[in-house]
């Protein structure tokens, strides 16, 4: 196999880390919200949201994703602080260690468990603002992706939740337009009460549906 230069090696290991950041930040910011209950609850309605059918995949491969919603929003670590980067290295070393110690069933204690669980918390809520905003200029929208409806276009300051789901067929191939509409209405009610719900936050927190 081919050596890898220091260049692809950092660019792997940054890539790496942003990964590791936006899946640590995606499981805080849905406890935050309760965007847990909330995919929960639209699983309950019926007739039934369909899930997009790569969101299978997504679940095969990490179990802890949702039926449904997943963060849009992006991780930009290069924003983070010299004191933070740091941190976030200690962060991801304390979590290695805890996995490590609890696969090989060694004397990992709650308490370090806990302690780890305590220090993502506080480095993600002083941080998951600024690194995943898609842009930091104040009152800035930003694309997030390209539809005749402008819904990827959000302002650049805010929290992004993506609610994935099909239209529902028949045996034939026909859309079922009634149903459609029901869910329509359900997901634009539930979707209004979350974000209000969640603006008591102090964040700007949109959930869109595509």
């Amino acid at each position: 196999m081919e050596n890898k230069t220091m260049k692809e090696q950092n660019s792997e290991a940054f890539a790496e880390r942003t990964a590791a950041y936006k899946t640590l930040a995606e499981t805080y910011l849905f406890r935050k919200y309760g965007v847990d209950r909330l995919d929960r609850r639209f699983a309950e309605y019926r007739p039934r949201f369909i899930p997009a059918p790569w969101r299978e995949t997504l679940r095969q491969m990490n179990p802890a994703a949702l039926e449904y919603i997943s963060l849009l929003n992006e991780a930009h670590l290069e924003r983070l602080s010299d004191a933070d980067r740091a941190a976030f290295e200690d962060l991801l070393h304390a979590s290695a260690n805890v996995s490590a110690d609890d696969a090989a069933e060694t004397d990992a204690t709650a308490a370090e468990i806990d302690a780890t669980g305590a220090a993502a918390a506080a480095f993600l809520e002083r941080t998951y603002r600024t690194v995943l905003a898609g842009n930091t200029k104040p009152g800035e929208m930003h694309r997030y992706f390209a539809d005749i409806h402008d819904i990827g276009t959000i302002p650049g300051d805010a929290i992004v939740f993506v609610f994935s789901d099909v239209a529902d067929y028949d045996s034939a191939g026909n859309r079922n337009p009634e149903a459609e509409e029901k869910k329509n209405r359900v997901f634009a009610s539930v979707r209004r009460q979350f974000e209000a719900i969640a603006a008591e936050t102090g964040d700007d927190v949109r959930l869109i549906r595509y």
